[in-house]
């Protein structure tokens, strides 16, 4: 038993030795398709039939000796950087708020966030005004859709008579989240 354990301990240092080696070199080949595709092996036998005649024979050294080398332009780097930076300011412009989106919220009161839990997995945050309109009730609502039979639960997040949000599953046969979904629907 001794001499067993013995045996696997150290065909496994052996192999642990070899895979910390770098590659070593080799015969690799190199052929290419009618499509001008380029394609490499180093067996032999995986070599298509059609392409043997035009095999390139590449005898290749090992890793341990491959240059690193990422050439430097200073030029080129100063201008993605330029282009960079530019880029970057038109997304922080088109992305400010606009007086026309920020004046309604703030004739009702100061602005706040509230982060509300739909179910276990979803939580989402719900602009709101400071105002007396009322506490922030979420309600579940079954829903039936115009010509369908089946019905759906929507949660509707409400201020008051103010519907703040309408929270719908998504539906197969919805196309994503910029699917227009009228909230009326909801009253009839």
């Amino acid at each position: 038993m001794l001499l067993h354990s013995k045996l696997i301990s150290s065909a496994g240092i052996i192999l642990l030795a070899a895979l910390a080696t770098p590659a070593t070199a080799g015969t690799l080949y190199k052929w290419t398709a009618e499509d001008d595709s380029v394609s490499f092996t180093d067996d032999p036998g995986r070599i298509p039939e059609r392409y043997r005649s035009r095999v390139e024979t590449i005898e290749s050294g090992g890793l341990d000796a491959y240059p690193r080398y990422t050439p430097d332009d200073p030029d080129a780097v100063a201008s993605y950087r330029a282009r960079l930076a530019a880029r970057l300011e038109r997304l922080r412009e088109s992305n400010a708020p606009e007086a026309s989106r920020v004046a309604p919220a703030a004739a009702g009161g100061p602005l706040s966030e509230t982060i509300i839990k739909v179910n276990e997995s979803t939580s989402v945050r719900v602009p709101t005004t400071v105002s007396d309109e009322g506490p922030i009730v979420v309600e579940e609502v079954r829903v039936r859709r115009k010509g369908s039979l089946f019905t759906i639960h929507d949660t509707v997040v409400r201020q008051g008579d103010k519907v703040l949000m309408v929270v719908r599953p998504a539906q197969s046969h919805q196309a994503g989240p910029n699917d227009f979904i009228d909230e009326r629907e909801l009253f009839e």
